[in-house]
């Protein structure tokens, strides 16, 4: 069964990739990569290992809800940013993504008008590993059982960061770091 360090251990692909991502000042990618977690999360979870639209909101109500976002917010943002490339909702509703300023002043969870949110991806980036993290911690518990011995027969299927040789191509013995699913 997945303990929390095992968990950690799985995961060290994205929480690295967040932490790359905020260092050299990658906030575009970052969101795409901390709003495409709860997907991952709710397959691993679900008894076929894969997500859908409903499984992505009941994670997020579990672990990521707001008075200021929804987890229907959280969808719409996913498909917005994902699928559509795009910040502004068919019902008019704009998110707007900061960095903080040179100074460290940071906007985060900033409504103005009726319709624009403005959301840090730093602010953001921390409270999705947070969120996981309690994730993580919440598999432990008895009534979790269901869902952690999905995430464990799920949990060889996620991308991991392996060392090894691949095959030879077209001649070349190549020796290198990739990600990848399997053997």
């Amino acid at each position: 069964m997945p303990t929390v360090p095992k968990l950690e251990q799985a995961f060290h692909v994205y929480f690295g990739e967040i932490e790359r991502c905020l260092t050299h000042d990658c906030h575009w990618p970052l969101l795409h990569v901390l709003f495409s977690l709860p997907d991952i999360c709710a397959a691993l979870e679900s008894e076929n290992g894969w997500a859908t639209e409903t499984k992505y909101v009941d994670w997020c109500r579990r672990y990521c809800s707001s008075k200021i976002m929804t987890p229907e917010d959280y969808r719409d943002i996913r498909n917005l940013l994902l699928h559509q490339g795009r910040t502004r909702t068919t019902a008019g509703r704009y998110y707007k993504f900061t960095k903080p300023t040179e100074g460290g002043t940071r906007a985060h969870r900033v409504v103005y008008g009726t319709d624009v949110v403005v959301l840090d991806v730093s602010e953001l980036a921390e409270e999705m590993v947070g969120s996981i993290r309690a994730w993580f911690a919440d598999l432990q518990k008895q009534p979790a059982q269901d869902r952690k011995a999905n995430v464990a027969k799920n949990l060889p299927s996620l991308v991991m960061v392996k060392h090894q040789e691949l095959p030879v191509i077209t001649g070349i013995t190549f020796n290198a770091t990739h990600t990848s699913t399997g053997p």
